[in-house]
């Protein structure tokens, strides 16, 4: 399934105007979190049968401070109306008392070549290298899914498939591809991963229409930044929450949002077995 290139422009349009966060040192997140003394709401996710607790820590229409957490993570989300950025504290809940067992993310959606990650052990680095580029670059090239697993194929003998699938430095605008005939050796490979990448169009779609309040590329941008579900890892219900604003994650959402992780994890699979097995 083809999507026309007005949707995708329009999308790419609406990163560069999209919403939140207030750019907040980790140390201060923290204290923001311990000085207030709100109970926590619970939500059980009967697709991991775990139970999920959260937080609205601040809400004044410019700045929302959510918290979520399951028994591993803790996320500190500050979504910045106005200068269009996300903030969040990620604790290690299993390593508590431990010097380093946390982690600052910084997402500027405006500018997104300066959002950067601070690791446990203080050392700092860019998280998407060259963001301008592929940007550009993927407005000019006919796209499958917004998450960039992606193929091509054409007819003849033989049939020639050209894969894609995101680059790590750059997940929702930039991919990495390889180009491989179709053999006996690997063509159930190549239907298995093209049924795959219909199901992750389909079910982005859905989760456009599951976002309250929460544009899909900003969505696509947060969960990037905290999660490595773009390059096979996995993605939990507090992450979802914690990019989508608490309010804003609804059960539709966190189902369909699980489904579409799912099938980029096989995605990923796919492609590197594909490429293992390329003519």
């Amino acid at each position: 399934m083809k999507k026309s290139s007005f949707i995708k422009k329009a999308l790419s349009v609406l990163l560069m105007f999209t919403l939140f966060v207030h750019v907040m040192s980790p140390l201060n997140l923290l204290a923001t979190n311990q000085e207030v003394d709100i109970p926590f709401n619970s939500m059980y996710i009967q697709e991991t049968g775990e139970t999920v607790q959260w937080r609205v820590l601040k809400d004044t229409g410019y700045i929302r401070i959510i918290e979520t957490r399951d028994t591993t993570q803790s996320f500190v989300a500050t979504h910045n109306f106005v200068n269009n950025t996300m903030d969040f504290v990620i604790t290690d809940l299993r390593a508590v008392g431990r010097a380093n067992n946390t982690e600052f993310v910084h997402i500027n959606t405006e500018e997104p070549s300066r959002s950067f990650k601070v690791s446990e052990d203080g050392t700092q680095h860019q998280l998407f290298e060259n963001f301008d580029t592929y940007k550009w670059a993927r407005a000019k090239v006919e796209q499958n899914t917004f998450s960039n697993f992606e193929y091509t194929f054409w007819t003849g003998n033989p049939v020639m498939w050209e894969l894609r699938r995101p680059n790590p430095s750059n997940p929702v605008f930039g991919w990495y591809y390889f180009t491989t005939a179709e053999t006996n050796n690997n063509v159930s490979f190549l239907n298995d991963f093209m049924r795959t990448v219909e199901n992750i169009n389909i079910l982005e779609f859905q989760m456009m229409a599951a976002l309250i309040g929460v544009d899909f590329a900003y969505f696509l941008l947060g969960l990037s930044g905290i999660s490595t579900v773009f390059s096979g890892g996995t993605l939990t219900v507090a992450m979802i929450m914690a990019v989508a604003g608490a309010a804003a994650a609804t059960a539709t959402l966190i189902t369909v949002t699980l489904q579409w992780s799912s099938h980029l994890r096989q995605a990923y699979l796919l492609y590197n077995q594909i490429i293992n097995r390329r003519a």
